[in-house]
């Protein structure tokens, strides 16, 4: 199944390069709010990638190489959608993106929660599926108009204004990182050092993501939330100078040759 993402994934990039390539003027590329801007959301969107293609050929049947993987994936999509903010773009065209992103990403509370439960070894509580059904519906509205309502104009890039379903969310967000953290206080002394960089790294992810709210609503802030390599690499850390995914020598050195080739491509 890897080998299928991994070959699906580099299709789709290729893709999206000869798209930006001939579908862009040399007019818009000297227009474009590209450097330095773009460069945290790229190096945040391939490093997401990379990891979780690591993590996914790794163990394929771990329960936990799957929702790290996907988590990975998710937020992948999430900073792949602050990408074309930063050219020349028709807003249509950049809101279409982001919608279409954010069907994808309503659903990271849901597998990031059950990702740190699965890290301290403990069942999934029953309220996780408030969590569930606040993503299904935040996806259902991704493609409505209520998702955003217009945008801002910063010096660095567009921001999409964020309307209800944006809002709901981060209040999604902001509840399973609420959750996450008290359940990490209660068994904080039962939980062993690979996994506390597990569950650190994406309390990180949930923070960047949160504060990302403030420049959709006017306050004018570089959204950091497109530096996401900072906690991708702080899992990568645990995963690889850990083993806290308990990763086979093997399968590790053939998941980045494929990946180098992919990220290359």
């Amino acid at each position: 199944m890897f080998y299928f993402i991994f070959a699906l994934l580099s299709f789709v990039l290729i893709f999206i390069s000869f798209g930006v390539s001939f579908g862009l003027s040399p007019n818009a590329y000297e227009s474009a709010k590209w450097y330095p801007w773009g460069v945290p959301p790229v190096l945040s969107v391939f490093t997401s990638v990379f990891l979780a293609i690591i993590v996914a050929g790794a163990n394929p049947s771990a329960r936990i190489n799957q929702l790290c993987a996907f988590a990975l994936i998710l937020t992948g999509f999430y900073v792949m959608q602050s990408v074309p903010l930063k050219l020349n773009l028709s807003y249509v065209v950049q809101l279409r993106i982001s919608q279409l992103a954010f069907v994808a990403f309503a659903f990271a509370p849901s597998i990031m929660v059950r990702l740190v439960f699965e890290a301290i070894g403990r069942k999934s509580p029953s309220w996780i599926n408030l969590i569930d059904f606040f993503s299904l519906i935040t996806a259902l509205l991704s493609p409505s108009p209520y998702l955003f309502v217009g945008y801002f104009d910063y010096p660095w890039s567009r921001v999409h204004h964020g309307g209800p379903g944006e809002i709901l969310v981060g209040l999604n967000g902001f509840l399973g990182l609420s959750l996450v953290l008290v359940t990490f206080y209660k068994h904080k002394d039962y939980i062993n050092f690979a996994s506390k960089w597990i569950i650190g790294s994406f309390i990180l992810s949930a923070i960047l993501l949160l504060v990302a709210l403030l420049p959709s609503h006017g306050v004018a802030i570089f959204p950091i939330s497109d530096f996401q390599f900072i906690p991708a690499i702080c899992l990568g850390y645990a995963v690889l100078r850990h083993g806290a995914l308990s990763l086979e020598g093997r399968t590790i050195q053939l998941s980045q040759r494929l990946a180098n080739l992919g990220l290359l491509t």
